[in-house]
């Protein structure tokens, strides 16, 4: 074959500035449907002629070749391999390589791994098998290759069988093989990002599925290695924090964020359509993750551990959006572990309690008062220059509780930097709620248990910090987006399970703190504390998409809750706040006729409830005489004649 020039420029990597010459392409390979591949760079340029140029690299390749005819026996094949590539007195064999047709490196690189592939399950085999694997990471870093959709499914082929075969097994021994396993895995990870940059978007569904299952096996492999670190630190120390014990500790939190974000990135393209058996191997995985990372009720708030949370749920999204079977033996876990990240990231900074709207400046003025002094230099006219940090939490906090906010925050950069959003973390926290509601749409029925969870049985318009709700984020989130998906996630759980709602939910008093509550008065407790925190918010909110979402909550609420079964003023008090909102003319036009329309929707619900209440029907004569509204009077007034007969 015609050799290329005998030193070749290495072309630079993500982070080097080194460049290199484009090499032709063989007119034989381009109708093949294959690609090349450029290689990363080398801190040195790599000599050919020390290494006889492509001598060494053929000569080894050709005897495999010739040996393999006759198919060797395993341990025959091992032999082989160690003393043709893995030899310390073997030549360069990556330099020799580098001057070779991109066409006859991918060739030889294929051959290698079907070869190589075959030797597992053999004694030794390990340390032959990271040795192919390294030595195919070099010459694909380095050289050019040009490998087809046939050849990178024999490459996977043979990292599925390392990493069952070499990687495992290192587990249980000492810790030098175990470093070994983690950079043999580092270039696992590497050998697959050339195949997505090469066949990323063309890819077929055979190879987006075998490169999840070559990721579902890294994946077990770290975390093993996460569970060894773990067990070895002591009781002291944990392996949850980044770099707590080591570099290497470090190093696994980062391979395993990207590994998810690889595992995303594939699951956006395949989740509707990958098989049941793979798709039972994702949430395998991923329970196993999850279990672990929430195994001490301790989730870290930090940079890199809200990169691999928000990386890992969305992981979870989308295999819990396109459910290939039963989920059931999974709720209980899944839900008791995503709902630690219902505030993740607002622990530190958040009130016990909602301070009164109507008391906003005075809660201001009071706190304020209690901030470090400033020299009068540093003082603006209107007082609040140079604001200390208790001002500053007091501003935010005034702001935030009121429950107002605004159509711009709704946006991609929604309150990151003014809410003290340092990490991202709403991401993992929205995220986690789209989770809860995959699986209400799922499997709503195994969800029934567990809404003591993810509603509050009382109080709720205090603030949870270690048992947080769905109505905590509806209600004290910052972030908007998060409140909405929450209110949106209320909404499926209501609309899901209203039948079962209507017929087994009562409301009785509570009883003594920790005495055996029925899961009949735990729902009505909890519809009764869903009505207190979606009517506070309605009477307050004023951002439009947030308003929709608490009215379709409130429309849901209204048609499941068995009022009967209720304080009797409940529907009542629901009948004189919308009627009341009806009055309201701080928005404009549109905006009013919008309200108007979700609050008759909700007025409708209520009317509609049997059997029929005579608390109801004289709420409804009260409230027509005081509405000067002359549609909605005369609206009101038509449902009221309906209602009484």
């Amino acid at each position: 074959m015609t050799s290329l020039a005998k030193s070749p420029k290495p072309l630079g990597g993500p982070n080097l500035s080194v460049s290199r010459s484009r090499v032709p392409i063989p007119p034989q390979a381009a109708t093949t449907g294959s690609r090349r591949r450029r290689p990363m760079a080398s801190t040195t340029s790599t000599p050919t002629s020390g290494g006889g140029g492509p001598r060494p690299w053929r000569t080894a390749l050709l005897t495999l070749r010739d040996e393999s005819v006759a198919s060797p026996s395993p341990s025959a094949l091992l032999a082989l391999l160690r003393r043709l590539l893995l030899s310390p007195a073997s030549p360069s064999l990556v330099a020799s390589a580098a001057v070779l047709s991109p066409h006859e490196v991918g060739s030889d690189v294929v051959f290698l791994a079907e070869k190589a592939a075959t030797v597992p399950p053999c004694a030794g085999a390990d340390d032959v098998l990271r040795g192919v694997c390294h030595l195919i990471h070099d010459v694909m870093c380095k050289t050019n290759t040009e490998i087809d959709s046939s050849g990178w499914l024999a490459l996977l082929k043979f990292l599925h069988e390392l990493l069952k075969c070499s990687v495992e097994g290192a587990r249980v021994k000492g810790l030098s093989d175990r470093t070994a396993a983690l950079n043999t895995l580092s270039e696992c990870m590497q050998i697959l990002r050339f195949s997505r940059k090469d066949f990323g978007r063309s890819s077929s569904l055979t190879e987006n599925s075998h490169v999840l299952r070559v990721l579902i096996l890294i994946i077990s492999c770290l975390q093993a290695e996460l569970n060894m670190t773990d067990k070895s630190n002591g009781p002291g120390t944990s392996s949850y924090i980044p770099g707590s014990t080591s570099n290497k500790n470090s190093n696994t939190w980062d391979m395993k964020i990207s590994a998810f974000s690889m595992v995303e990135d594939i699951l956006c393209k395949i989740a509707s359509t990958i098989s049941e058996d793979l798709w039972r191997s994702v949430v395998e995985v991923l329970r196993k993750v999850m279990d672990f990372v929430t195994a001490r009720n301790l989730i870290i708030e930090s940079s890199i551990m809200s990169r691999f949370y928000t990386s890992f749920l969305r992981c979870l999204h989308l295999v819990l959006s396109e459910p290939k079977g039963s989920l059931s033996g999974h709720v209980a876990g899944f839900v008791a572990n995503l709902q630690m990240f219902l505030v993740y990231g607002l622990r530190s900074s958040l009130p016990s309690a909602i301070p009164p709207k109507e008391n906003k400046t005075e809660f201001k003025s009071r706190t304020s008062e209690r901030g470090r002094y400033k020299p009068p230099h540093l003082r603006k006219k209107d007082g609040r220059g140079n604001d200390s940090v208790d001002d500053r939490s007091s501003d935010s906090e005034s702001s935030r509780y009121d429950l107002g906010s605004s159509d711009s925050d709704l946006s991609d950069t929604d309150g990151h930097a003014k809410n003290g959003d340092h990490f991202r973390s709403s991401k993992a926290r929205l995220t986690a709620i789209l989770c809860i509601q995959d699986i209400c749409r799922a499997d709503p029925k195994s969800l029934t248990s567990l809404w003591p969870l993810l509603l509050p049985e009382n109080d709720v318009l205090q603030q949870r910090k270690y048992r947080a709700t769905l109505m905590t984020c509806l209600i004290f989130d910052p972030i908007t987006k998060v409140r909405v998906e929450a209110a949106s996630t209320i909404a499926a759980m209501l609309e899901g399970q209203a039948l079962v709602l209507t017929q087994v939910a009562e409301y009785k008093e509570s009883s003594k703190p920790g005495s055996f509550t029925t899961l009949s008065c735990s729902l009505g407790q909890i519809l009764m504390q869903l009505h207190t925190g979606v009517m506070y918010l309605i009477q307050r909110e004023t951002q439009a998409t947030l308003l929709a979402a608490l009215f379709r909550v409130l429309i849901f609420l209204i048609s499941a809750t068995p009022y009967a079964r209720m304080p009797k003023e409940l529907l009542p008090n629901v009948i004189t706040a919308m009627c009341s909102r009806l009055l309201d003319r701080q928005s404009n036009k549109n905006e009013h006729y919008a309200l108007m329309v979700n609050v008759l929707s909700c007025l409708e619900a209520a009317f509609a409830k049997a059997p029929p209440s005579s608390d109801v029907f004289g709420v409804l004569i009260d409230g027509c005489a005081e509405v000067k509204c002359g549609s909605c009077s005369s609206s009101l007034y038509r449902r009221g004649n309906a209602f009484q007969h």
